[in-house]
């Protein structure tokens, strides 16, 4: 199922204050929840990361990509048969193929007569996608996976307002959220929400306050992933969505190096029925 709708939403904006503490390499405590028997549980393991559309080497984030083995990828910053990176190039797709992952693209941008925006990639066959391009030419990409047990779990990818110390941005961000929120309302399995943030340092971006309505951050103190070598920005966060017939519990969040000019995060979670 693909379809490509244009909105435009103004919400009202939210206020957020957020631990100043950063963490590192964080594992997630065991939660209380996951106290009770469960007889029928799935580890989801998802990343998310950005490659400056052609400042990464393709090959070298495949192979990390491979390595970690997930079940869900969301690559950033994607460029997409356009001419700054060669026409007929693809990039989400030669990064799909290293890793031999399933592809799509949730482009939005026209850019250099081509494209530019975001890939999912999934380890399992997708039967859903579907995409929507808000205000600023910003993709928000939805797909969803059948597991080899039968289950349907969905992935989100996204890319928001990418300039970060103005407060003009962190309105436009929470716009997006909200526009988010609407689009991915419907869901009924369990999903998982990577995207590019861009909040800045001062931990006073209110987007996260916005997707809360819906969704739960993996990390309880996001830390700074952008630049890699002095980060000043927090770029890539994972969330998730629980349903009303499962629990989805937090296992791992990490901040890994990669061959970008960002972090790379990576995190697991266990559905439990």
């Amino acid at each position: 199922m693909k379809k490509i709708i244009y909105l435009s939403v103004v919400l009202s904006a939210f206020l957020i204050t957020c631990s100043k503490e950063p963490w590192k390499h964080y594992e997630i405590p065991e939660d209380l929840r996951d106290k009770q028997e469960r007889t029928d549980t799935t580890l989801i393991k998802v990343v998310s990361v950005g490659i400056f559309h052609n400042n990464a080497v393709l090959t070298e984030v495949a192979a990390i990509i491979s390595d970690l083995d997930p079940d869900f990828v969301l690559v950033r910053e994607v460029d997409h048969d356009n001419t700054r990176s060669g026409k007929g190039v693809m990039q989400g797709e030669i990064i799909a193929t290293g890793a031999n992952m399933n592809h799509y693209f949730g482009g939005s941008q026209v850019y250099n007569t081509g494209l530019y925006g975001v890939s999912l990639l999934s380890k399992y066959p997708i039967i859903e996608e579907s995409k929507v391009q808000y205000g600023g030419n910003r993709p928000v990409a939805v797909i969803t996976a059948e597991f080899p047990d039968g289950k349907n779990f969905s992935f989100v990818g996204a890319q928001f307002e990418d300039r970060t110390g103005s407060d003009s941005y962190k309105t436009i961000r929470i716009e997006h959220a909200g526009l988010l929120l609407n689009y991915t309302k419907g869901i009924q399995n369990p999903a998982f929400l990577a995207a590019g943030f861009y909040i800045d340092n001062s931990f006073t971006d209110p987007t996260l306050e916005v997707l809360a309505q819906q969704y739960e951050t993996g990390c309880y103190n996001c830390e700074y992933t952008f630049p890699k070598e002095d980060p000043v920005s927090i770029q890539d966060i994972i969330l998730y969505k629980t349903s009303t017939r499962h629990d989805v519990i937090p296992v791992k969040y990490e901040i890994l190096d990669s061959p970008t000019r960002g972090m790379l995060v990576y995190a697991e979670f266990k559905v439990a029925q």
